[in-house]
Order: structure tokens, then sequence, then C-alpha cells
């Protein structure tokens, strides 16, 4: 052997290790193609080549021109599908899984076929030989056929007469054909690795999306919500990647936004864990008690008109003191010394007395905030008795009723607070069983730790500053903005954005959120980039 051909077969070899590092890193298939053709292009010194990937529609087969490149000729390209039949020189290959190594064109007539010479006329080109080979999985089937024509005796020359054919293009071998058949299987193979890796990633991508659903269903009223809280904090975490300042030495990766992301998608998935009767409380009672509340009030003003010799003096007058304090009639203050004149007032005033009870009672209800004149008219309203069917004397309120209506802010009690205020831990228990990646793995945590304070009077964990990781700081932000400005709450008015960065900013106050990142996040308007996500890449 001589020692230029020794070099040669150097060279080939360095470079199929080259191609097979490279291969085993793609996972983009068009690249994946564009290369593989490129490389069998110049390990073959052929002038063009083309890649042909298999399609099925409505069950037939076929073959699509999908990739093209040529040395000497710039052609117009466009994808276009034929058949994978014997009807074409790529379709033959593809459908009989042979390789076809065509020294002229004239050859192609010993499987029936003639070269349509259409496409060199149109083009000014010369098409003189032609290796056409099946590119076929690990199991033998074939995904799709790669072309190569015009073989040179060297690659960089430009073909540009007819002439070359016969003083510049030399016959594909053998040996060529082996190596190309190898080469274009690996591609098939790795093609279907990365169909089966795209595959996986939808499968967890829907997988994800149904975890979200079905937290949106069982709570209709807060749907979209956590896509949304999702969809900002990667909108502030891109800002944080362009940033200077303190955030100068913070790489953001894709493989950190993809795992915010998936975060955010999740960090409210612990509700699911929250009794149905706490997470879908929209008022302090239930709708049952409200009702029961205004049968209750009905019944009072029954008594009132026709039974009010069975209440006795105190019981008449907590009731006369309660109706003076939401009407603010203190005169009527001064009667509690004159019985009679208590009795006949309440009986000529049964209807007005009960029918602003009941309202001030469902003003309460449906309130985000207890003020100090609503305490003081419950703890009147508390000594309040109606006479049941029975003729027992019975609270109006009941101690659950007091317990409920007496939440200073919201409308949670102590114990539902206390279930609501759990879901991060249900979130960390849910998400810890998945099998994440090594660059998801910090998912769980990112997400369960979305309502912990810098000064550590956070939720449930009551972590400090230096506990709380980056993301989950950006979480934080997004959660609080969108539940403030989301405008599908029946329960409470939308905030305006500048009353919304007011709070956030008295958050930062507060020491309970990060300062650098809402800064950021208000400087930027980083809300204003919701729209404009890619979201496909973050799967």
């Amino acid at each position: 052997m001589s020692q230029h051909r020794i070099q040669e077969l150097e060279l080939i070899i360095e470079r199929l290790n080259s191609i097979g590092i490279h291969l085993s890193t793609q996972t983009n298939s068009d690249e994946l193609f564009s290369f593989i053709l490129e490389e069998c292009m110049k390990l073959t010194k052929s002038d063009g080549g083309s890649i042909y990937i298999k399609k099925i529609v409505d069950k037939k087969a076929f073959i699509e021109f999908s990739y093209t490149k040529n040395s000497s000729k710039t052609f117009p390209f466009s994808k276009f599908m034929m058949p994978l039949d014997k009807s074409s020189l790529a379709g033959y290959s593809g459908y009989t899984g042979e390789i076809c190594n065509f020294e002229s064109m004239e050859m192609t007539e010993r499987i029936g076929l003639t070269h349509n010479k259409k496409f060199d006329e149109e083009n000014d080109y010369n098409t003189c030989n032609m290796l056409v080979v099946p590119m076929k999985n690990f199991s033998g089937q074939v995904i799709g056929v790669m072309q190569l024509i015009n073989k040179k005796d060297d690659y960089n020359y430009i073909l540009d007469a007819a002439k070359d054919c016969t003083e510049h293009i030399k016959p594909y071998t053998r040996e060529e054909e082996e190596l190309i058949s190898s080469l274009t299987s690996q591609c098939a193979i790795l093609l279907e690795r990365n169909t089966l890796l795209n595959d996986i990633r939808k499968l967890f991508k829907t997988f994800i999306e149904s975890l979200v659903t079905s937290l949106d269903q069982r709570d209709p009223v807060t749907a979209g919500h956590s896509s949304r809280v999702a969809g900002y904090s990667v909108c502030l975490a891109k800002k944080v990647a362009n940033a200077k300042g303190p955030f100068e030495d913070i790489e953001v990766t894709e493989n950190d936004l993809k795992a915010l992301y998936y975060a955010g998608l999740l960090h409210d998935i612990g509700k699911i864990g929250v009794k149905e009767s706490v997470l879908l409380k929209r008022n302090r009672l239930t709708d049952a008690t409200i009702d029961a509340l205004r049968h209750k009030c009905q019944v009072l003003k029954y008594n009132l008109l026709y039974e009010a010799n069975q209440f006795t003096k105190d019981e008449i007058a907590d009731i006369l003191d309660t109706f003076s304090f939401i009407s603010h009639k203190e005169a009527l203050l001064m009667m509690n010394d004159n019985e009679k004149k208590m009795r006949k007032f309440i009986k000529e005033n049964a209807s007005l007395i009960t029918s602003k009870l009941f309202e001030t009672l469902e003003t309460i209800n449906s309130s985000g905030f207890l003020p100090e004149e609503n305490e003081h008219f419950l703890k009147l309203a508390a000594s309040i008795e109606y006479l049941s069917d029975e003729g027992e004397k019975v609270k109006l309120l009941s101690q659950d009723d007091l317990k409920n209506l007496n939440v200073k802010r919201g409308n949670l009690n102590g114990e539902e607070r206390k279930m609501m205020n759990n879901h991060p831990l249900y979130t960390f228990d849910v998400l810890k069983e998945i099998a994440w990646t090594e660059h998801l793995n910090q998912v769980p945590k990112l997400a369960a730790y979305h309502h912990e304070k810098l000064c550590g009077k956070g939720y449930p964990w009551g972590l400090k500053e230096d506990e709380i990781p980056f993301y989950s700081r950006i979480l934080a932000i997004a959660d609080i903005f969108d539940a403030l400005t989301a405008k599908d709450r029946p329960y409470k008015p939308a905030l305006s954005i500048e009353k919304t960065i007011s709070i956030l900013q008295e958050e930062v106050k507060a020491n309970n959120l990060d300062s650098d990142l809402v800064k950021l996040f208000v400087d930027e308007k980083a809300y204003e980039d919701l729209n404009k996500i890619d979201y496909s890449s973050l799967y």
C-alpha cells in the first residue's frame, strides 16, 4: 500500500472519529442531516447530495425531498413528496433497500428507470454519476434515502462544463458504498434516538400540563395562575441574564430557565392535598351557612312580631343594642329603662331590625378585611337568640360562625389557614417523587419555597435569606404579582400595575422579597414580556 493511500486512510479514519463524536452530541434533526450530508459529500468528494426522509401520509409511504447541497451550483430549494416505490431512483433504493451505484446515468436503465434530465436542463447542470443509499435503522427499516452525485477527483473543484464528466468525474467505489451505508445507518439510528427523545419530552410536557390542568379544574377560579407565574418568572430570569450590577456574575442557563419554568407551573400542585372546602372557600361562611343565617333571621323576625313576650328584657336589650349600633341610632339606647317602649319598638320594626342584621352579616361574610366596628358588632350579635321550632332559645350565631366571621383578614380561619399554608409541603412531597433529570433535580425545592421570606417569617419552613434559592426568590415575586393583578378572581378586583408595584416595594421594605430582583422586575417592566416568550424552547 502506497504512502499516499495510507495518509488518505488516516484522514478518513480521523474524519470518521470526528463525525462520530459530533453525531453522538447532536440532538437537532435538521442540523444532524445537514451535517451528515456535507460529511458524506466530503468523504466521497461528491459535488452534490440530497436526503429524502420517509413520511407516512394517509397510511401511504412517501419520501420527502428534505435536504440538499451542491458545491458548484446554487439551486432554488423547496420540499416535495414522491411515492416510496420503484418509480424514481431515490424511491427505488428506499423501497427495495438496495444501494444503487450508477457509474453513468445511462446505467439507471438496468433497474427499469431512465434518468430525468429535466432538472439538469433547467439548472444548466450535468449529473454524470450517482450513488443512492438507503438509510436504515438498527432493525433494518428504511427511514430515508441519501443520494450523492458527481464524485470528483478534487472535492474543491467547481464543475462548470459537460466535459468535466470525463475529465474530473470518478466512479464511486465499493468501499464508499459501505462507508456511506454505515454513516447513513448511524444517522438513521440517531434520528430515531432524537425522535424518541422528542417523544419523551412531549410525554413529559403533557404530563406536566395534565398536572396543572387537574389543579385548574379543581380550582377553576385560579385557573391560569400557574402558567402565568411560570411565564413571569422566566421573563424576570431573562432580564437577570442580561443585567449588570448585582447580577453580573449570575449565569442563567437554558437548563436554569427550564427548571424555573417547571417550578412555576407546579408551584401550587400541592393544593390538590388541601381539602376542597378550604381550597374553594370564597367567603368567611359557606353558601349553605349564609342561607341558614338568612332563614334564622326570618325566624327571629317572626319571633319579634308574634312571640316577643318569650324574650326577657335583657334579651330584648341585646337585640336593640345591636340594631342601634349598626343603624347609628344611639338615641334608642335611652329606651333601655323602658321595657314597654322597647318591646313596642322591636315589634314595629321587626322587619327592619332583622334585615339590617342580616345585611351586616352578609357584608362581613364577603369582605376581605374586618374593621374594628364590625368586630364590635359581632360581639353584640353573639348574644342574640331566636326561638327554634321546638320553642328553645338558640344562638343566632354559632361558635363556628363567630370563629369564621371574626377572621381579621381574608376568609380562612386559623385551622384552615394552617391547612392552606401547608400546600408547599404537599408540593414538595408530590414533586420529589418524580424522577427528574440532573438539570431539573432542583424543581421540587424551587417550587416548594415560593412562600418563604427573606426575614424568615415565611411558610411552611421559615427559611431565611441564605437558605432560599435564587430562583425561588424570582418565583415569589411572580406569584405575588399575578395574585394581585389577576382579572379572573370573582371575589376580588384586580389591582393596577402601579398599586401592585407599590405592594411589592412594601414587601421589600419588610425584608420579605429580594430588593434587587424587585427593582429589576419593575425597572425593566419584565411583566410586559409575558406574551413574548417562546415556550417551546422550555421543554
